[in-house]
């Protein structure tokens, strides 16, 4: 990496992380990714999937952004927990799939917002909870399914917003 990269016209630009991820192979021990940086981005565009065997926690201390351009699949065998102090956004604009055989939970100090037109599904307790507003959003189907408990919590807003289908099972 060259010096003085990163500098753009206006000053410093902020860290982007650009990923394309085909085939990612994890660690049996948890895997822990955190970030102090003011916007932390991770894009995905191309087919892509995210596999974790064991506990998992993804911790972000400021804004967040996790974008998929292509089908995206996050798939946890373990309990996951994604813990975000800052706003936390899912974008889609093909198919975002999230599934687990243990418990999921997203916890988010500010937003908390879903926008996908894909589905998100679990064998154990899937739980959204937020301390702001609480944002589900799809242009077409939206279904959380779950085959224990589906829990949702905000102090402040929930709302669940979808121009066809809105599912919940």
């Amino acid at each position: 990496m060259r010096d003085g990269m990163g500098m753009g016209m206006g000053g410093p630009m902020l860290p982007v992380i650009l990923l394309e991820v085909r085939k990612l192979p994890l660690p049996e021990t948890p895997k822990v990714m955190q970030s102090e940086s003011q916007v932390v981005s991770l894009y995905f565009k191309s087919k892509s999937k995210i596999y974790s065997k064991g506990r998992s926690n993804l911790q972000f201390k400021r804004r967040s952004n996790l974008h998929f351009k292509g089908r995206a699949n996050l798939h946890f065998k373990g309990r996951a927990n994604l813990q975000f102090k800052g706003d936390l956004t899912f974008s889609s604009k093909g198919e975002l799939t999230l599934s687990l055989k243990g418990d999921l939970t997203f916890i988010s100090k500010g937003d908390l917002t879903f926008t996908s037109k894909g589905t998100s599904s679990s064998k154990g307790d899937l739980t959204f909870d937020s301390k702001e507003d609480l944002t589900f959003s799809s242009k077409e189907d939206l279904s959380f399914s779950s085959q224990k408990v589906l829990t949702h919590g905000s102090k402040r807003m929930l709302t669940f917003s979808s121009k066809e289908d809105l599912t919940f099972s």
